[in-house]
């Protein structure tokens, strides 16, 4: 009961607050908006769609540009690990089996038949 009370009082404080603070009204607050946005995108004129559309069209391609080359890079390091782990798989098994018979010791087999 006591956190809702003070969430109110919370509330009514902060608009008091802003409503008393705020330097403009919400059409003029609205129009600076409009017009630092447009001075922003760089669009005086207040038609930004068009352009803001293209702008963003082509940063869009440069990202999916820049995802495609580091999947491309991504992939093709898998791939050569892949490659390298496989080829030391198999260099590790033809060791495994062509060793015993290398590194047995002369005349083992021949000492068992006496």
């Amino acid at each position: 009961m006591r956190s809702t009370r003070d969430f109110f009082i919370g509330t009514l404080t902060g608009l008091t607050i802003g409503l008393l603070a705020a330097p403009r009204t919400g059409e003029e607050s609205r129009r600076w908006l409009k017009q630092e946005y447009d001075k922003r995108m760089g669009s005086s004129s207040g038609s930004s769609g068009p352009d803001l559309q293209e702008r963003l069209t082509t940063l869009f391609n440069q990202v999916k540009e820049q995802i495609n080359n580091y999947m491309g890079q991504h992939n093709n390091q898998k791939k050569r690990l892949e490659d390298t782990s496989h080829f030391d798989y198999q260099s590790e098994r033809q060791q495994k089996f062509t060793k015993p018979a290398a590194s047995s010791p002369a005349g083992s087999s021949t000492t068992d038949e006496s």
